[in-house]
């Protein structure tokens, strides 16, 4: 027997002396250790009894054990008490006052209670204020608390409470603006007790003085429970944690109005069952149990409820839903199993469970234990002689050891046995199971490990064995459930634990390198092939094909503009780069640009269940449609022309046929067809594989006015995709009239002389031989 064993069973043998403190919470635990063989406690199965509080005269409520019965909180006044499950540790936290529900962790990592605007958690010996709140205008608005019951999942991470403030709210243009629950309703608010990021779950929007009035979680607060209505019509609700899959289960018989809390409902750990008040056909209380989805609703005792007074609860449900406590008359609590047959009973009230249910909280007294004749009322703890330890937190692919402990309080020597199935999602270490005395082995089989022996009076044996937890496809397991079968002195027993289950942290977020993100004009071949599509880690370390921790594999698709994703390239694609044929892209039907999207979806071959990680980019091609290039013998523009001058202009039209998306020219004919419009006189030459051309007489072809631009050639190419067209616009005036009558007078001579790209017009004027001196008024039609 160790020390501790000594001292607590000397603590019992000289008569449990209580030691009342004078100043609150200085006041020591009283331990009892080893319940004698007569005592009734023990027929039970009951071994341990521990009491946590010891003052007389004080109002101590609302006690809670942690899931694995390591921890206690409970309430005392307006202070709040943490303490372990054996008594040792005890210490008032700085909470909050006034609260009336605290809530604990599957760990006892964190306590969570609300109150008014204080949102708090205490974790390693310290409060955090969670309260969601905006700052504006020298002023605040916060997400307040309207009931004064806090949820914690069991894995700490998410925490629940009842609100029925707006939200979210900002400080805009000299105003407060919220967009939510502005109805004022009591919805339930889910925290990320981490980020402290909020999400609404309900949104019941049903006005002031309605709404809920409870909230439970299991333990990964993927599944909640909770109540809602009105003062005189209550229902029972299941909701996931995200605000999803809401239903309405039942309607329950409405706790008194009085009341801080009302309606209360406990979800059990695994999400399965819930236990609540309901009400049988005239109407009078009875305690139920239902399944989260609605079915098999169950009446477990009669005649009871689940509220406490108006300061505490008389249920408890445990992991599985297979074990319940009602608390009763005369402050006796009845364990009942889910079928409502009784199992054992304990002389207290407001009992709570741990996951397993072979460790519990209550308040009690001395006098009702049977363990002297003071009366006022206690916080204990009890414990049977069986129990199962496994870590808080375990990761993939790492090895964790369960411990399970047999001892009674006989004075005779009883048989024992268990079985322990390997939990799902794990391994067991080969050689790792280990007891310190009996028989112990692994049954590759079955899957399980086995025991038996015999266990002394007084004596303890331990069993630990090894499992590594694996994961083979995601989801990732979020923990690992593990619940033995004991038979120890006739009593069966089944402990259990819960472990948290992690991965390993690696972010397989890609960046990409080519096309560059959003990239545009990227060209469906060059080079005879298409584009190249390269991405790289955004964590550095990161292998892959090397069978390491660090190891990461891809998969990549592609999706053209209202398309469907294709898997292009071959996994693992290692070399984190996709080559694409030419034939892969494609403009649209028009031969416009199109727009793709390609993403990288890396993979953790160690870890396969690792929820895979998306990256998404996205580019344009460039476009199909034929790309022109005009030349023209002579400028069209800017440049200018004379009506009834003879210039023949050949208009040579450069094809690029299958435009800039190809950087490789079409050299297979057949070709397009080119074509000229002119003023709306439309003319089409064959293509060749440079282009077509056309030939105009700008003196005779075009238009001719004292104006600019006075005509309009279009010109556009049609081969697989019909090209944008090209809008020229030359000028031709008329030719000039004063020409006309100086060559009827024999002065001069008009020519025009072509210098391609130009058209030069020239009048030479010939003098008379003899110099002479003459005015001359030009007529008026002289332009």
């Amino acid at each position: 027997m160790n020390t501790k064993k000594q001292s607590t069973l000397l603590v019992a043998i000289l008569g449990l002396i209580l030691a009342l403190a004078s100043l609150r919470g200085n006041f020591a635990p009283t331990t009892v250790r080893a319940i004698t063989h007569s005592h009734p406690l023990l027929q039970e199965g009951w071994t341990d009894l521990f009491q946590i509080s010891n003052q007389a005269s004080t109002y101590w409520y609302s006690p809670r054990i942690s899931g694995d019965g390591k921890w206690v909180v409970f309430k005392e006044g307006y202070n709040t008490y943490l303490a372990q499950s054996d008594g040792s540790d005890l210490h008032e936290i700085d909470l909050l006052s006034y609260t009336t529900f605290p809530d604990i962790s599957a760990d006892g990592s964190k306590v969570a209670a609300v109150r008014s605007c204080a949102v708090r958690i205490h974790e390693n010996g310290a409060t955090r204020d969670l309260t969601p709140c905006v700052s504006g205008n020298g002023g605040s608005k916060c997400l307040c608390a309207d009931k004064y019951v806090a949820a914690i999942s069991g894995n700490a991470r998410w925490l629940f409470y009842i609100s029925a403030d707006p939200w979210p709210c900002e400080y805009v243009d000299d105003a407060w603006q919220c967009t939510g629950n502005l109805d004022g309703s009591r919805e339930v608010w889910r925290i990320d007790t981490t980020s402290g990021d909020v999400v609404q779950v309900t949104d019941f929007s049903t006005g002031e003085d309605t709404g809920a009035f409870w909230v439970s979680s299991d333990f990964t607060g993927s599944k909640i429970a909770f109540t809602a209505g009105t003062d005189d019509e209550v229902y029972l609700y299941s909701v996931n944690g995200d605000g999803s899959n809401r239903q309405q289960l039942v309607e329950l018989r409405p706790g008194p109005s009085s009341y801080t809390h009302r309606n209360i409902a406990f979800i059990s750990g695994n999400g399965g069952w819930i236990v609540f008040t309901g009400k049988d056909a005239e109407g009078h209380s009875e305690v139920d149990i239902i399944k989260s989805d609605g079915s098999e609703r169950r009446l477990i005792r009669a005649g009871y409820g689940c509220d406490h007074g108006p300061l505490g609860s008389d249920c408890s449900i445990n992991y599985d839903g297979e074990v319940i406590a009602v608390g009763t008359l005369f402050d006796t609590t009845e364990i009942l199993d889910n079928q409502g047959n009784l199992l054992d009973t304990i002389p207290g009230e407001e009992t709570a469970f741990s996951y397993d249910g072979m460790q519990v909280v209550f308040l009690s007294d001395r006098a009702a234990l049977g363990l002297g004749s003071e009366t006022d009322e206690q916080v204990f703890t009890m414990k049977r002689g069986v129990t199962k330890d496994a870590p808080i937190t375990a990761t993939v692919g790492s090895r964790m050891y369960y411990a399970l402990t047999l001892h009674h309080g006989d004075q005779s020597t009883l048989s024992a046995d268990l079985t322990d199935p390997m939990p799902d999602d794990t391994t067991y270490v080969p050689n790792s199971v280990w007891a310190s005395a009996g028989v112990a082995g692994y049954n590759a089989a079955q899957q399980q490990v086995t025991w038996s022996g015999n266990v002394a009076a007084g004596e303890t044996i331990t069993i630990t064995f090894a499992v590594t937890p694996t994961c083979d496809a995601p989801p990732p397991p979020e923990k690992v459930e593990n619940r033995a079968t004991v038979n120890l002195g006739g009593k069966t027993y089944h402990p259990m634990a819960v472990t948290t289950i992690v991965l390993p942290e690696k972010d397989l977020t890609a960046l990409t390198d080519s096309p560059a993100a959003g990239a545009k004009n990227v060209r469906i071949e060059s080079g005879g092939i298409g584009p190249r599509l390269q991405w790289h880690d955004q964590a550095g370390g990161l292998t892959c094909g090397a069978g390491a921790d660090d190891d990461v594999a891809y998969k990549v698709y592609l999706r053209k503009q209202d398309g469907y994703w294709q898997e292009i390239g071959a996994y693992p694609n290692c070399s984190r780069q996709v080559q694409l044929s030419k034939n892969v892209l494609s403009c649209q039907d028009s031969g416009d640009p199109a727009s793709y999207t390609w993403k990288v979806v890396a993979y953790d071959p160690m870890y396969p269940c690792r929820e895979p990680a998306e990256s998404v980019f996205d580019f344009s091609t460039a476009s199909c449609r034929p790309e022109l290039d005009i030349e023209p013998q002579f400028t069209l523009s800017p440049g200018y022309f004379l009506d009834k001058q003879q210039v023949n202009n050949v208009i040579k039209v450069k094809v690029d046929w299958n435009g800039p998306a190809y950087e490789t020219p079409d050299t297979s004919p057949p070709y397009g067809d080119v074509y000229f419009d002119l003023n709306g006189a439309q003319v089409s030459k064959a293509g060749q594989s440079w282009g077509a051309q056309h030939t105009y007489d700008m003196g005779d072809d075009f238009n001719a006015a004292f104006s600019c631009a006075n005509n309009t050639l279009r010109v556009w190419a049609v081969g697989d995709f019909e090209s944008l067209e090209t809008t020229i616009q030359p000028t031709v005036f008329p030719f000039p009239g004063w020409v006309d009558w100086l060559e009827t007078l024999h002065l001069g001579e008009f020519s025009t002389e072509e210098q391609a790209p130009l058209v030069e017009y020239t009048y030479a004027f010939k003098y008379p031989e003899e110099p002479f001196e003459a005015n001359w008024t030009p007529p008026g039609w002289v332009p």
